[in-house]
C-alpha cells in the first residue's frame, strides 16, 4: 500500500418509507434494498479496495496507510436490517463494516437484538457506540454528556466483553466539548458527518463520512467511491451549504423566542 485516502460511507436503515416512532425525516436516509445491493455489487465489480474501520481509524491517528482510493462502510443507529439485509451481502463479498449502536434501542421494535449485535461482532464486524439512547450530545450538561458516553461503553462492554473503541455522533452533532468528553471517556476516534475524503497524513480525531440517502443514484455513487474529484467537491459544498442554512434557521428561531419572551 501507498499513502492514500478513503471515502467513508455512512448508511442508516435499509428499506423504504417512514416507520412509526422514528425521528422526523429519518426515511431520507433509508436506502431501498435493491439500491443498496446494487451499490455493494458496484464495489465488487470495480474491485474497489474496501477497508475496515480499524484501518481508517489508524490512518486518522497517523498510525498506518491506506490504498490510493479506499472505501469504508459504516452503519448508524443499529437498525434490524443491519443483520437481516446488510450482513449477508457483506459476507458474500468478504467485506467488513462498522456498526454504531445505541444500547437503549437494542431489542426494541425495528432495531437489532443483542444476540444479533454479538453475531455481527463474532463475524468480524466493528461495533461502535452511537450514544446511549441517540440523544444529541451538544445540548447536554457536562454530567449528562459524560453519562451518555460512559454508559454506552459500559453496556456494550458488558454485552460483548470489550468496550467500543469508536463513537459515531448521534445526528452528526458534536463540538469541542463533546470531542473532549469522548476522548476522556476512552473513545479513540469519533465518526462525524462532514462530507470529505479522509487523507493519510492529516491526523484528525473526527473521521468525515459521506451520508448515503434514499435518492442516491448509482452513477453518483460510482463517482463517489471512485474518488472523482468533482463529485467529492460537490458533496462537500452541499454539506456546508446545508449546515449554514440550518444554522441560520436555528439562529432565527432563537431570535424569535427572545422577542416573544424577553
Amino acid at each position: 500500500m501507498t499513502r492514500g485516502s478513503a471515502v467513508v460511507l455512512m448508511y442508516h436503515r435499509i428499506g423504504s418509507g417512514p416507520l412509526p416512532g422514528r425521528e422526523p425525516r429519518e426515511d431520507i436516509y433509508a436506502v431501498a434494498r435493491e439500491a443498496f445491493a446494487a451499490q455493494i455489487e458496484l464495489l465488487a465489480e470495480r474491485a474497489c479496495p474496501v477497508v475496515t474501520f480499524d484501518a481508517v481509524a489508524g490512518a486518522a491517528l497517523g498510525h498506518n496507510v491506506l490504498p490510493a482510493r479506499g472505501v469504508a462502510l459504516t452503519f448508524d443507529d443499529g437498525n434490524a436490517t443491519d443483520y437481516s439485509d446488510v450482513a449477508p451481502l457483506l459476507a458474500r463479498h468478504g467485506y467488513r463494516a462498522a456498526f454504531f449502536v445505541s444500547p437503549a434501542r437494542i431489542g426494541t421494535s425495528g432495531y437489532l437484538t443483542w444476540a444479533e449485535v454479538r453475531a455481527l461482532h463474532a463475524a468480524g464486524m466493528t461495533i461502535g457506540a452511537h450514544g446511549f439512547d441517540h440523544t444529541l450530545l451538544p445540548a447536554l450538561s457536562d454530567r449528562d454528556l459524560r453519562w451518555q458516553l460512559l454508559e454506552a461503553r459500559r453496556e456494550i462492554a458488558a454485552r460483548l466483553g470489550a468496550p467500543p473503541r469508536y463513537l459515531a455522533l448521534p445526528g452528526g452533532a458534536g463540538d469541542a466539548r463533546v470531542l473532549a468528553a469522548a476522548a476522556e471517556a476512552g473513545y479513540e476516534v469519533v465518526a462525524g458527518s462532514a462530507q470529505a475524503r479522509l487523507r493519510v497524513g492529516r491526523v484528525t480525531a473526527v473521521i468525515p463520512r459521506f451520508a448515503i440517502r434514499h435518492d442516491e443514484s448509482l452513477p453518483r455513487f460510482g463517482a463517489l467511491v471512485g474518488h472523482v474529484r468533482l463529485m467529492l467537491v460537490r458533496r462537500s459544498l452541499r454539506y456546508h451549504v446545508v449546515r449554514s442554512e440550518r444554522g441560520a434557521r436555528a439562529a432565527l428561531a432563537a431570535w424569535r423566542r427572545r422577542r416573544k419572551h424577553p
